[in-house]
């Protein structure tokens, strides 16, 4: 009886041990089983974002759409004030780079401006309107021009203009400035284009323009639409 019991004890325990082996294998299953029902239940899960989107009333997204719509235009506003203008040519002064009626795109972020640029002059000047001029001079340069051909020099450079109208054979010389000058500091010397017809540093009434006063530096011609391009 004892070995009987002996051998039931025995049995008994293996057969416990093997009741777990065997079933450990049927939990890790089941627990795979469940990870991949978990991953697929994440993947068709709906986030709470998207469930308040769908119950939004329409006058919501109204509002958001105008609310949209009014940071746009301040956005545009904020860039044609700062960054940007458009700019209507009133006059032949600058021809033939320039004819009355052109309308300009003006950028106005900076107020470093070289020989060349091309410059739109606020009523800072003494004059009624808006002037529309080339930069000649920057502060500190000698300018100089010769009363018989209306050449121009800067700093005893003699400068090759081709963009003039007619070239120098006309040109408007007014006797109230004495050349040589010296760009002050903070300022510009400008010219128009057309020098037969074009009110510019030559007459004391505009004379150097400070830097201030110019509203910005013409980048291209956007009307009328056979003159599209750059003013360069």
């Amino acid at each position: 009886m004892k070995d009987n019991n002996d051998f039931v004890d025995v049995s008994s325990g293996a057969q416990k041990e093997l009741g777990g082996d065997i079933q450990e294998p049927e939990t890790e299953g089941e627990e795979a089983l469940q990870d991949q029902f978990e991953e697929l239940d994440d993947g068709f899960s709906v986030s709470d974002e998207e469930l308040k989107n769908k119950k939004k009333r329409p006058s919501v997204v109204i509002f958001e759409w105008v609310q949209s719509m009014i940071n746009a235009i301040v956005i545009v506003i904020l860039i044609f004030t700062f960054v940007v203008r458009i700019i209507n040519v009133d006059g032949t002064s600058m021809m033939n780079t320039l004819l009355d009626g052109d309308k300009l795109l003006v950028t106005n972020y900076s107020q470093n401006y070289s020989y060349g640029d091309v410059v739109i002059i606020s009523r800072g000047t003494s004059l009624e309107k808006v002037l529309v001029k080339r930069v000649i001079a920057t502060e500190g340069q000698i300018v100089n021009i010769d009363s018989n051909t209306g050449k121009v020099s800067v700093d005893n450079v003699v400068l090759s203009e081709e963009y003039t109208k007619d070239g120098l054979d006309t040109f408007n010389y007014t006797d109230d400035v004495e050349f040589p000058v010296t760009v002050p500091d903070g300022m510009v010397f400008v010219l128009g284009d057309n020098r037969a017809v074009s009110k510019d540093s030559r007459d004391s009434e505009v004379g150097f323009i400070d830097v201030n006063n110019i509203i910005g530096k013409a980048q291209a011609i956007i009307f009328p639409y056979d003159r599209i391009g750059s003013v360069y």
